[in-house]
């Protein structure tokens, strides 16, 4: 992805992978800072509530950093595309918050930039929006360390545009 300033690209990196997530996102799915796009009709939305000029809000109005009006155990996955780099706390929390939403057989499907790959915070070109920059290893660290019982079905790095 090429990023400038001066452009907006909120909800357009899950468009790029969708064919990827048919697989993972069936039943009850939650997309954790979905913008103004909805990609699946099933799919439900939560975002900030940010005004995106009069277009599509998200159908639940909530931080998705430590705001997530679920029950634990309750939704077959939790989708979130270039998110995680914005929360304004430790990113982590906001993980274990999320799979703790996720039934037993369910996903947790992430999708965000990688340092490598696009200007880290504080850098020329970098979103001024971000707050974090997360390597892969560090979210398999997690997993490892806290979330027994995951089994990572794909990783990848997308270099892409």
């Amino acid at each position: 992805m090429t990023w400038r300033p001066n452009e907006d690209y909120s909800g357009q990196e899950l468009q790029k992978i969708w064919p990827l997530l048919i697989n993972y996102t069936r039943g009850r799915v939650l997309d954790i800072g979905s913008g103004q796009v909805r990609l699946f009709s099933h799919w439900i939305t939560l975002d900030s509530g940010k005004d995106y000029g009069g277009r599509r809000i998200a159908d639940i109005a909530a931080n998705g950093e430590n705001d997530v009006p679920f029950m634990p155990n309750s939704l077959d996955a939790v989708v979130s595309s270039h998110f995680i780099e914005h929360c304004k706390g430790d990113w982590t929390s906001a993980l274990g918050l999320w799979w703790s939403k996720i039934k037993v057989g369910g996903h947790l499907v992430l999708y965000f930039p990688h340092p490598d790959h696009y200007p880290k915070v504080g850098q020329p070109g970098a979103n001024p929006d971000h707050n974090h920059d997360i390597y892969p290893e560090q979210v398999l660290g997690l997993f490892k360390e806290k979330a027994g019982g995951w089994e990572l079905l794909e990783n990848e790095t997308r270099t892409e545009t």
